[in-house]
């Protein structure tokens, strides 16, 4: 994941049922024949949003779930 200034504990918190919906919105999908270069960089964009959500909930939730606590 690229590097940024906000810190882990900086960065809101992310709801499920929004991760959810993303999730559904923009699916993991492989590019159609059909689509433009274009569709097809704007698609891999939108769910690089998605994954960098996600991995943040799994950081976060990670934090907040500690072993043995």
């Amino acid at each position: 994941m690229p590097q940024s200034n906000i810190t882990q504990a900086q960065f809101p918190a992310i709801p499920p049922r929004l991760l959810a919906a993303l999730d559904e919105r923009f699916p993991s999908r492989p590019a159609s024949l059909q689509d433009s270069n274009r569709e097809v960089w704007f698609k891999a964009g939108q769910r690089s949003v998605v994954e960098f959500l996600k991995h943040q909930f799994q950081e976060q939730n990670e934090a907040t779930v500690q072993p043995g606590a």
